[in-house]
């Protein structure tokens, strides 16, 4: 659990701001927030986790968002300016 949330974690994050600049063009300005896009998306793994374990999941992670991404789930987003 100790890698695995903070895996799950960051896929999530990532299909998030991944949605949020598909839909940037969408929005108007007004609703328009700039911090969105910048939706912090990086692994988060504890002290103990080598670089090297951690270097193997970073490159499995684009492949896990875009498995997640592709789904079929619905990620309903909301967000209040």
């Amino acid at each position: 659990m100790s890698k695995t949330i903070p895996i799950w974690a960051c896929v999530l994050n990532r299909a998030i701001r991944n949605r949020f600049q598909r839909n940037s063009d969408c929005l108007s300005e007004e609703n328009y927030n700039q911090e969105s896009i910048n939706w912090d998306s990086s692994l988060h793994l504890p002290l103990w986790v080598s670089k090297m374990e951690a270097s193997k999941i970073e490159n499995l992670l684009d492949e896990w968002t875009y498995q997640f991404e592709n789904s079929g789930l619905i990620l309903i987003l909301w967000y209040q300016r």
